[in-house]
């Protein structure tokens, strides 16, 4: 259960270190109906803009809190698009029990009586101002992935069962809530 705090903290806290917008963020949650969730965080960066922030950030999560790799798996890698090289530190764990997932205040997934399932993430606001320039930029990527199509999300990026919500700066200004009603 600690360790998946500690995951979103690290979250929170990265993310307004990302908020320069050097680095990209994608958070994923596959929920199934075993009760169980896979959780994946993959940070990016250009190579040659921000290769060194990134390869920083790695080492601060692997580092600093030893014990969150107990349950999660890092790789590091690189890729290119185009003519680009891109650094990914990624950091995966399957199979977690959903009662960890449930445990924080912020984050809830339910299987209700009638079959359906719910989930909910609260976003604290992190900041209080941005500029007007920086106010578009991304920070954060979060895609959910049901065990059952999507009936009802506060996003208008649906796909069946996934759901994706892109956090820009701005966003980070007040409280956001993530949430999803499945059919």
């Amino acid at each position: 259960m600690k360790r998946l705090a500690i995951l979103f903290l690290l979250l929170a806290i990265f993310s307004l270190v990302l908020l320069t917008g050097c680095i990209e963020t994608k958070a994923t949650f596959t929920f199934h109906d075993d009760g169980t969730y896979d959780s994946k965080v993959v940070f990016k960066a250009d190579k040659i803009m921000g290769g060194d922030e990134l390869t920083f950030l790695g080492w601060q999560i692997e580092y600093i809190f030893p014990f969150l790799m107990t349950e999660y798996e890092h790789t590091f890698q690189t890729t290119k698009v185009d003519y680009s090289e891109y650094l990914e530190h990624i950091f995966a764990a399957n199979g977690l029990d959903i009662d960890t997932f449930n445990v924080r205040p912020n984050y809830q997934f339910i299987q209700k009586d009638d079959g359906t399932y719910t989930f909910e993430s609260i976003i604290p606001q992190l900041i209080d101002k941005v500029t007007e320039e920086s106010k578009d930029n991304k920070v954060i990527e979060i895609e959910v992935l049901m065990p059952a199509p999507i009936d009802m999300a506060n996003t208008t990026n649906v796909v069946d069962n996934k759901a994706t919500w892109i956090l820009t700066q701005a966003d980070f200004t007040h409280e956001n809530k993530l949430r999803i009603i499945t059919q």
